[in-house]
């Protein structure tokens, strides 16, 4: 994979992990005002509990994927400093 190719591939995760984690929330801020209009699903404590994982699971992912950007840009930083030494 080219380095810009893998720039780009990390940028939209970014993306989709930030679009995914809002989308998260819109629904838990949902169960949390309104659960008496959430008449389809019985157990809003179960959904509840599912949406703050799908919160927390994506919050580790953007965690380790800043880690893995600022390796990718130290690499490409790397290569810079030996093509021009």
């Amino acid at each position: 994979m080219s380095l810009a190719l893998g720039t780009n591939a990390l940028k939209a995760l970014k993306e989709k992990y930030r679009g995914d984690k809002a989308y998260a929330e819109a629904n838990l801020a949902i169960y949390l005002t309104n659960m008496v209009a959430i008449g389809e699903h019985s157990d809003l404590l179960a959904e509840i509990d599912i949406m703050i994982t799908k919160i927390a699971d994506l919050d580790g992912k953007l965690d380790v994927l800043l880690l893995v950007q600022t390796e990718h840009q130290m690499g490409i930083e790397r290569g810079k400093l030996e093509q021009a030494g």
